[in-house]
Formats: structure tokens, C-alpha cells, sequence
């Protein structure tokens, strides 16, 4: 079973992206403004790159259409994100719940091991996972935001609970 993105909330944040990259660099050219150095770095020189990749992003989302998680009887593939953690086993699941971080709910994925995902991913994404992990204090090591999907978290939450189940009562 697959869950697609949601393509108005990739609309969205695709224009939104490019609206904050245009005003950074709007208020970067426009000394009149009178900006900081602080602010100068902070709206130009972070703002700006940052929301670019975002705004790349969602467009490729937009034009490549796969779906932001799979299940099967194998585990699952989290696409929901630049950072989406790929094939994961159900053998490596240990729980799985919905949990709220500023703001935001996510399905929160604790692992038994993450030492085999972290093998199977680039470093980079390895240490954004860990990072995910530190920063929102939920200890999950996987986060699929519900802004992500087109159904609600819990509508993948109980089909992946009852693959879990079923994949532990056969082992």
C-alpha cells in the first residue's frame, strides 16, 4: 500500500520558497533598507540557499511523482521527506506511535537498532536522522510529517501496525 504527498501543500511550499528567496535577495539588494550584518547573513547568505534547496525541492517532488511512503510485507519505504529514511524492515520496528513536535504531527518511528538503517544511508542522511532524533526529544528514530501525506497519520499508523503484528506473531 502507498501513500502519495499531498500536491497542494507541495504547491504551496514550492511558492513560498521561492517568495522567501526572492525577498531575501530583494532585501539584500536594496541597501536603503538598512539591514544588520547579522541580519544580512542571516536573510542572505543562510535564508536564501536554504529556501532555494527547499524550493528544488518541492518542484522535484511536484514533477516526480512517487509516493511518500510504502508498505509491504517486507517494512517500509519513507519518501515523505529530503531526508526520508528509505527501506526500512519490519524486523528492525520496534514501535511505532503519532507524536506532536512545534506544532507539527509526525508518525514517529522507534527502531531496534539503527545501525542497520545508518549502514544503508549516506552519512549525511545518517546524521540528520540522528540530529531528528536528538532535537525533538521523541525517541524515534524515523519522523514522516503528516504535511507529507494525503491521508491522515493514522490511517498509515493502523495498516502499518497491523503488518507489524502479523510479521511478529509469523517470526
Amino acid at each position: 500500500m502507498s501513500f502519495t504527498m499531498q500536491k497542494t501543500k507541495l504547491v504551496l511550499l514550492t511558492l513560498g520558497a521561492w517568495l522567501f528567496v526572492a525577498a531575501g535577495i530583494f532585501f539584500y539588494l536594496s541597501p536603503e533598507i538598512g539591514l544588520t550584518l547579522l541580519t544580512e547573513v542571516l536573510v542572505f547568505w543562510i535564508g536564501v540557499p536554504f529556501f532555494t534547496l527547499a524550493g528544488l525541492y518541492a518542484a522535484k517532488r511536484l514533477m516526480i511523482k512517487k509516493p511518500a511512503v510504502i508498505l509491504d510485507s517486507e517494512g517500509f519505504v519513507d519518501q515523505a521527506s529530503a531526508v526520508g529514511a528509505g527501506r526500512v524492515y519490519w524486523k528492525e520496528v520496534e514501535s511505532m506511535f503519532i507524536f506532536t513536535y512545534g506544532g507539527q504531527r509526525f508518525l514517529g518511528v522507534r527502531l531496534n537498532e539503527t545501525s542497520g538503517l545508518e549502514q544503508r544511508m549516506s552519512k549525511r542522511k545518517a546524521a540528520l536522522l540522528n540530529l531528528n532524533r536528538e532535537l525533538t526529544g521523541a525517541e524515534a528514530s524515523i519522523h514522516i510529517p503528516q504535511t507529507a501525506l494525503s491521508v491522515k497519520l493514522e490511517s498509515v499508523l493502523d495498516d502499518a501496525k497491523k503488518r507489524l503484528q502479523h510479521i511478529k506473531r509469523n517470526t
